[in-house]
């Protein structure tokens, strides 16, 4: 059960892995609410070691893994700027700008 948590498994994956029904799981948590607290430690526990390899990968030279983690933790995001043609009015792009910016960055 703890190990389906830390993986991520839903509550109805955890029943179903039990051989219990979604119904049954829940009567059985109504009864001892430790069961809860034990899902929540090992889902928190599989959320560490998720975030643990994340930072191996960034650390180890993944641009993808970096541009995703400043995307969430530092709320980076991509922005596009046309210039030129009015894409409203059916005009293509003449050039296309794209760079990296922070959100606190709103300046050009």
């Amino acid at each position: 059960m703890a190990r389906a948590a830390a993986l991520g498994c839903s509550m109805e994956e955890i029943a179903s892995l039990l051989g219990i029904t979604r119904n049954a799981f829940y009567k059985r948590i109504e009864t001892d609410p430790t069961i809860l607290e034990r899902l929540d430690i090992a889902r928190n526990g599989g959320k560490q070691t998720l975030r643990r390899f994340q930072w191996q990968r960034a650390k180890a030279g993944s641009d993808t893994m970096l541009i995703w983690l400043g995307k969430q933790m530092l709320k980076q995001r991509d922005k596009f700027q046309h210039v030129g043609g009015d894409p409203e009015d059916g005009d293509k792009p003449i050039e296309m700008i794209y760079r990296w910016q922070d959100e606190k960055d709103e300046s050009g």
